[in-house]
Protein backbone atom coordinates (compact mmCIF):
# COMPACT_ATOMS: atom_id res chain seq x y z
CA UNK A 1 0.00 0.00 0.00
CA UNK A 2 3.09 2.41 -0.04
CA UNK A 3 2.11 4.28 3.48
CA UNK A 4 3.50 4.08 6.69
CA UNK A 5 2.17 1.33 9.30
CA UNK A 6 0.65 3.70 11.54
CA UNK A 7 -1.72 4.84 8.76
CA UNK A 8 -2.03 1.19 6.98
CA UNK A 9 -3.35 -0.72 10.13
CA UNK A 10 -6.15 2.03 10.67
CA UNK A 11 -7.16 1.72 6.86
CA UNK A 12 -10.20 -0.84 6.20
CA UNK A 13 -8.94 -1.60 2.86
CA UNK A 14 -5.33 -3.32 4.29
CA UNK A 15 -7.61 -5.74 6.39
CA UNK A 16 -9.45 -6.74 2.78
CA UNK A 17 -6.10 -6.99 0.97
CA UNK A 18 -4.36 -9.02 3.79
CA UNK A 19 -7.20 -12.00 2.75
CA UNK A 20 -6.75 -13.92 6.58
CA UNK A 21 -9.36 -15.37 7.94
CA UNK A 22 -8.17 -14.41 11.32
CA UNK A 23 -8.47 -10.80 11.05
CA UNK A 24 -11.01 -9.65 9.20
CA UNK A 25 -10.88 -5.50 10.75
CA UNK A 26 -8.71 -3.71 13.64
CA UNK A 27 -11.17 -4.96 15.82
CA UNK A 28 -9.75 -8.71 15.28
CA UNK A 29 -6.38 -7.30 16.76
CA UNK A 30 -5.48 -7.85 20.25
CA UNK A 31 -4.88 -5.03 22.42
CA UNK A 32 -4.87 -3.22 25.39
CA UNK A 33 -6.69 0.44 25.58
CA UNK A 34 -5.26 3.13 28.81
CA UNK A 35 -6.75 6.29 28.20
CA UNK A 36 -6.15 9.28 30.39
CA UNK A 37 -4.48 12.69 30.84
CA UNK A 38 -0.57 13.13 30.50
CA UNK A 39 0.07 15.62 33.27
CA UNK A 40 2.34 17.41 31.34
CA UNK A 41 2.48 21.91 31.15
CA UNK A 42 1.48 21.56 28.02
CA UNK A 43 -1.93 19.76 28.78
CA UNK A 44 -4.98 21.54 29.75
CA UNK A 45 -8.63 21.27 29.71
CA UNK A 46 -11.10 23.45 28.58
CA UNK A 47 -14.97 23.59 29.74
CA UNK A 48 -17.12 25.16 26.64
CA UNK A 49 -20.51 26.32 27.22
CA UNK A 50 -22.63 27.69 24.20
CA UNK A 51 -19.59 28.65 22.58
CA UNK A 52 -17.76 30.19 24.85
CA UNK A 53 -15.04 28.95 27.22
CA UNK A 54 -16.18 29.07 30.97
CA UNK A 55 -12.95 27.57 32.45
CA UNK A 56 -9.32 26.11 31.52
CA UNK A 57 -7.58 23.97 33.77
CA UNK A 58 -4.44 22.35 33.93
CA UNK A 59 -4.11 18.73 35.77
CA UNK A 60 -2.72 19.71 38.66
CA UNK A 61 -6.14 21.68 39.46
CA UNK A 62 -8.34 18.85 39.47
CA UNK A 63 -6.16 17.21 42.45
CA UNK A 64 -8.04 17.74 45.95
CA UNK A 65 -5.10 18.65 48.06
CA UNK A 66 -5.39 22.33 47.77
CA UNK A 67 -9.00 23.05 48.21
CA UNK A 68 -11.17 23.00 50.96
CA UNK A 69 -13.83 20.45 49.49
CA UNK A 70 -13.46 18.42 46.04
CA UNK A 71 -14.63 20.47 42.96
CA UNK A 72 -14.96 17.69 40.89
CA UNK A 73 -15.08 13.73 40.55
CA UNK A 74 -12.01 12.75 39.65
CA UNK A 75 -10.09 9.80 40.21
CA UNK A 76 -6.27 10.14 40.25
CA UNK A 77 -3.77 6.85 39.18
CA UNK A 78 -0.59 7.69 38.26
CA UNK A 79 0.21 4.06 36.25
CA UNK A 80 3.39 3.45 34.22
CA UNK A 81 2.65 1.15 31.81
CA UNK A 82 4.92 -2.29 31.37
CA UNK A 83 5.48 -2.07 27.88
CA UNK A 84 6.76 -4.92 26.23
CA UNK A 85 8.12 -5.78 22.68
CA UNK A 86 5.12 -4.73 20.24
CA UNK A 87 3.65 -2.43 17.87
CA UNK A 88 1.82 0.69 19.89
CA UNK A 89 -0.33 3.37 17.81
Amino acid sequence: MKQPLEEVIIDPYFYYLLKSKAILSDEDLAGNCIEGLLNTPKNQIEIWYRNRKVQKLKCNDLKEELVLFPLYNTTIQKMKPCLEKGLYV
